[in-house]
């Protein structure tokens, strides 16, 4: 569908003058914004380069300033006032780049250059004189004013940095300029330029970033001019920035991140490495077992409910060090084989149910926890503190653990190893589709391993593809209830309670299980009468 989503995208930029031409034979592109007004103040064109290209605009005397830009689909451009060498500090070079031109005359030529069939998407923005002048505060970008913004992405996070507005010919300490940050997500895994240049288009003016943007609440404890996000890998984002004066507004050039290199074909879908192919292949295995079989091989589930516990807390302990991916994995597993023994230990000397049952029910609660802070309150103001965030990550799932501990048991434990199941299930598939569920888990877990992680704005996209996976994991999760319910009816809720570890009870559990004792005397009957747990 989409096809059908881009051409309803053409239907709202009405208020947009859109006209499409043709670079001349000289290399020359002529734009002609004699038809400016206060309601339509946008020119824009696509074009594929050839060569070296000088943009000409006439007619301008409408406006005190415009802001022309260019925006490429995968290669860098570069744009500047003059024809001189790029080292003359005057332009700018990038895929969502722009320059500001207070109006002096009716008359300005631009030249762009970039790499032959490069496909951008060229745009001229006018703007009253009394408009806030995006980055004409600017302290630290290359040129002298910077309506554009930066964009740097880790694995994890993308940062934006832009420059602090200004109003001519005012002192930029003397004004108060109200500044709102906006995204826009595209569509999930859409790497088109068709699907790149319609979301830049909705983000072109203060009016279409307020109607079609996210915004962004203001964050305090960071740089003005900043804002982190977190990073949905393969999840096209336009940000936006629109300032205000006294009523006049500008908007600065929007900015698009898919989080990874598109060019890459495998470097924004899917697990890159072996490794992960193996562990997304066990992670879908295993969570299609807890779904469906976790309480009835209860002693298995005991030892993975240890063993991931113990990773998820060792992965955050050693996240700081220098360890490579390799070295990692394998102190994870040892890790998580020890406290999965451990965790089962527990069970075969105390059996107590009620005990070993907790640690599953936490991992719920925890679960529950994490998608609690992925519908929205992560970016809640109350939140952006480590003691009100993993306090009340904590608490719920504390709750959790005591609503289910006070239901009967074995329901519960079927309703929890049923639920975790499938989302353990589903994780896989949504690494290799391109969905952002597995960033319930992720988000809270980069919270604790990630510097600056707790100013990132989290509002994950949540399209049709994280509809999808989310109604997978509900039917999944009943079903898988349904059937551990039937298979626990009329057998033991547990296993067997006896203590292999006790010695006096390892003769017995021999006798049990072998049909002998050796450790029989002149008192010992000949027939006894054991009762037996029928499980499994």
């Amino acid at each position: 569908m989409i096809w059908l989503r881009n051409f309803m995208c053409l239907g709202v930029l009405t208020s947009l003058f859109v006209t499409v031409v043709s670079i001349e034979s000289d290399g020359i592109i002529n734009i002609d914004v004699a038809n400016w007004n206060e309601t339509n103040n946008v020119f824009k064109i696509r074009e594929i380069l050839h060569g070296p290209t000088k943009i000409h605009i006439k007619n301008v005397y409408n406006f005190g300033f415009f802001i022309i830009q260019v925006h490429s689909f995968s290669n860098t451009v570069y744009l500047s006032p003059s024809n001189t060498s790029e080292d003359d500090n005057i332009g700018v070079n990038g895929t969502n780049i722009g320059l500001v031109q207070m109006i002096t005359t009716d008359e300005f030529d631009f030249y762009l250059n970039g790499i032959d069939h490069t496909h951008v998407l060229i745009v001229v923005t006018g703007y009253d004189i009394k408009a806030p002048i995006p980055g004409g505060c600017n302290l630290t970008f290359e040129t002298e004013d910077a309506p554009y913004q930066k964009l740097h992405s880790s694995q994890d996070l993308i940062t934006l940095d832009a420059q602090p507005p200004g109003v001519f010919p005012l002192a930029c300490e003397s004004v108060n300029i109200t500044i709102d940050f906006y995204h826009l997500f595209l569509e999930e895994q859409d790497f088109t330029s068709e699907s790149y240049f319609l979301g830049i288009e909705k983000m072109l003016t203060p009016e279409n970033m307020i109607k079609y943007g996210r915004k962004i609440p203001k964050v305090t404890g960071v740089a003005p001019m900043r804002r982190y996000f977190v990073n949905y890998l393969g999840v096209g984002a336009v940000y936006g920035i629109v300032t205000d004066f006294h009523g006049f507004k500008s908007a600065y050039v929007p900015a698009v991140s898919y989080g990874c290199d598109i060019k890459d074909d495998n470097g924004c879908t899917g697990p890159t490495t072996t490794l992960w192919r193996v562990i997304c292949g066990f992670m879908a295995f295993y969570g299609c077992f807890l779904c469906f079989m976790g309480h009835r091989f209860f002693q298995f589930n005991l030892f993975c409910t240890g063993f991931i516990v113990s990773a998820i807390l060792t992965y955050i302990v050693i996240s700081y060090s220098n360890l490579t991916e390799w070295e990692t994995m394998v102190t994870l597993g040892i890790v998580g084989i020890i406290y999965g023994g451990a965790w089962l230990l527990i069970w075969w000397k105390l059996k107590i149910p009620i005990l070993s049952v907790t640690l599953t029910y936490f991992i719920a609660g925890f679960l529950i926890g994490g998608v609690f802070y992925y519908s929205g309150p992560a970016d809640l103001s109350l939140f952006r503190s480590d003691t009100n965030f993993w306090s009340v990550l904590i608490g719920i799932s504390l709750l959790i653990t005591i609503l289910l501990l006070i239901i009967s048991h074995w329901p519960s434990n079927i309703i929890a190893t049923s639920f975790i199941g499938a989302y353990i299930f589903i994780i896989p598939f949504d690494l290799y589709f391109g969905g952002t569920l597995r960033y319930v888990i992720l988000n809270v877990i980069h919270r604790a391993t990630i510097q600056h992680f707790k100013w990132a704005v989290v509002n994950p996209p949540y399209q049709s593809t994280d509809v999808t996976f989310m109604i997978s994991i509900l039917l999944m999760a009943f079903l898988g209830m349904y059937i551990q319910w039937r298979h626990i009816k009329g057998r033991a809720p547990f296993p067997p309670s006896t203590n292999i570890l006790d010695r006096g009870n390892f003769g017995r559990v021999f006798v049990e299980r072998n049909g002998r004792n050796y450790n029989q005397t002149e008192n010992t009957p000949l027939l006894r009468n054991i009762e037996r747990n029928v499980y499994g």
